[in-house]
């Protein structure tokens, strides 16, 4: 079953957690962390979307980010996931 649709944020911020399919590995070399944030650097602000804290680990993103339009637009493109 589909999950509803979440709720905008009252205040603006938002955590986001992207994990490997069955805990796979994202990240496999210093590189490609790298990559993940320059490629946030670039996609944030086109978006009006400010990066407030990330922790990369090798399996899974957490980023608590603050987007005063909501995340709709990011999420439909899936370019939070882009690596």
């Amino acid at each position: 079953m589909p999950r509803m649709p979440r709720k905008p944020s009252g205040s603006g911020y938002y955590h986001v957690v992207s994990r490997g399919i069955g805990k796979q590995v994202l990240f496999e070399e210093t590189e490609d962390y790298e990559r993940y944030l320059e490629t946030l650097r670039r996609f944030l602000p086109e978006n009006s979307i400010s990066l407030i804290a990330y922790c990369l680990m090798e399996n899974h993103v957490h980023l608590l980010v603050h987007a005063d339009s909501g995340l709709k637009r990011a999420m439909c493109g899936n370019y939070f996931w882009i690596l």
